[in-house]
């Protein structure tokens, strides 16, 4: 008794401090994925990752590293989990930077049907692409066979946040001025949001597994479709909306370069069932129809000045050739913005009988303005569409496409392309070329080569980047 509450003294106290500290940056760390007990009793576990990186741009050489470690306290039904540690970073053009910060401190209950998580953590609703935030609150989950349930509200603060001042990748590219950005609280309780996702899955069947008995460890949808738990996910990540950050020592939807909340690897909307719970598909889905669902959804706080309210429904369906296609609209109510967006997504993946798997993806996010010139505004979905400029909601309409070619080998390398265009505004174009792969399991390797057209550039050619990064797990 006397070390569990020793264990909820140094969480708390992690938490009172972490307002003193920054966050880390937007990619999602693949610490947990590592963890390794300190005693054979496997209660208190460990795990640290540094990571290297260094760019050429047509004006500047940039740097960055980072630096940290996770702690997990666990028994039964109850986890307690700390991660944090330093970042620097460095643009020729002057300016760098060190310093520490906190990523994650929260507390965790998980049983086969119910998950709740309380603390500093990345929260995501359920849906397609409403939200993929790091923020102070409480997260809900519960599972009633074809019925789930999601809930999460919170507090989003500016040091925290994944596009905050010291978690985002503006500090390493910084290629445009005047782009609007999200407004973010320096104080908890300026930019808030909560929302609740009900979907309803008639093509799946929930079942009990008696041979996985890490309660808190997330289903992680294979990358190349699928939801099979016993494959591991490839080094290139899957997508925010489709990976609990705690998952298999492979899963790594972590890296900078594969943040993309458009992902082609997703798995769609369910993201929080425990891992007591394996999904077995009808041999056939009803008509093409996999899901359906109802979001309700609204941001508030002085720094939002209004409060924003969005609701609306979203559904999937199989469609030949193995097609799945996603659907979401919401009506946005939010002062002069009063507007509809909406989202389409069609992907593909297969496998060839020699192991190599191929994955295409292509996805539209669009408005329908219900008053003049209004701006579609929900502040935290973190789409990051494309690696230097990162569009968002607030920049659309726009279309990405995405294709990823991995071989069956070893070291599990890949090449992904990627393309993102921007209809209306500043036109932005980007392409951007990926290619990867992982060294003993505890290495990963990743070049990214990019290419930015825009009217929002300074200059009248294309802004290009190259940039390469290595990382170590222990």
């Amino acid at each position: 008794m006397i070390a569990r509450y020793k264990v909820l003294g140094a969480f708390l106290t992690a938490i009172f401090v972490s307002s003193q500290l920054a966050g880390q940056p937007d990619c999602r760390s693949s610490v947990p994925g590592f963890l390794k007990p300190f005693k054979k009793d496997g209660k208190l576990s460990w795990a640290w990752e540094g990571t290297f990186g260094y760019g050429l741009m047509n004006d500047r050489n940039v740097m960055n590293g980072l630096n940290y470690a996770g702690f997990q306290y666990a028994k039964g039904k109850y986890r307690f989990y700390l991660e944090g540690g330093s970042k620097f970073w460095k643009n020729s053009l002057g300016g760098q930077k060190a310093r520490p910060g906190l990523r994650e401190a929260f507390y965790s209950y998980g049983t086969a049907k119910t998950n709740i998580n309380a603390g500093f953590q990345t929260m995501r609703l359920g849906d397609y692409f409403l939200v993929d935030e790091r923020a102070l609150g409480v997260k809900y989950y519960r599972n009633w066979g074809a019925f789930k349930l999601h809930f999460g509200g919170g507090s989003v603060l500016k040091d925290f946040a994944r596009m905050g001042t010291f978690c985002s990748v503006r500090y390493i590219y910084n290629v445009v001025r005047g782009k609007y950005e999200v407004p973010l609280g320096e104080k908890i309780g300026e930019t808030n949001f909560s929302g609740v996702v009900l979907l309803w899955t008639p093509s799946e069947k929930v079942v009990k597994s008696n041979k996985d008995k890490n309660e808190f460890q997330d289903i992680n949808p294979d990358e190349f479709g699928g939801n099979n738990t016993t494959q591991k996910t490839d080094d290139e990540g899957v997508s925010s909306s489709g990976l609990d950050e705690f998952g298999n020592m492979d899963s790594t939807a972590t890296d900078e370069f594969s943040s993309s909340g458009l992902d082609e690897f997703s798995s769609g909307s369910d993201t929080n069932v425990t891992s007591t719970e394996k999904r077995r598909h009808k041999s056939k889905n009803l008509f093409g129809f996999k899901q359906a669902g109802i979001a309700a959804y609204s941001e508030f706080g002085q720094l939002f000045g209004e409060q924003r309210l969005y609701g609306g429904p979203l559904a999937g369906f199989s469609l030949p050739g193995k097609i799945d296609l996603e659907l979401e609209a919401l009506y946005q109510q939010a002062g002069l913005n009063n507007a509809v967006g909406f989202f389409v997504r069609l992907k593909k993946s297969s496998a060839a009988k020699n192991g190599n798997m191929t994955a295409m993806d292509i996805c539209y996010i669009g408005k329908v303005n219900l008053d003049d010139s209004a701006l579609f505004l929900p502040a935290f979905t973190n789409l990051f569409m494309g690696e230097i400029m990162r569009l968002e909601a607030v920049d659309m309409p726009a279309v990405q496409a995405t294709f990823k070619y991995q071989w069956a080998k070893k070291v599990k390398p890949y090449i992904r392309l990627r393309a993102i265009q921007q209809i209306e505004g500043y036109k932005v174009n980007i392409v951007d070329v990926e290619l990867g792969m992982r060294l003993k399991k505890r290495i990963r390797t990743t070049l990214i080569m990019s290419r930015i057209d825009s009217d929002m550039l300074d200059v009248d050619t294309p802004f290009y980047m190259a940039r390469a990064e290595v990382r170590f797990n222990l």
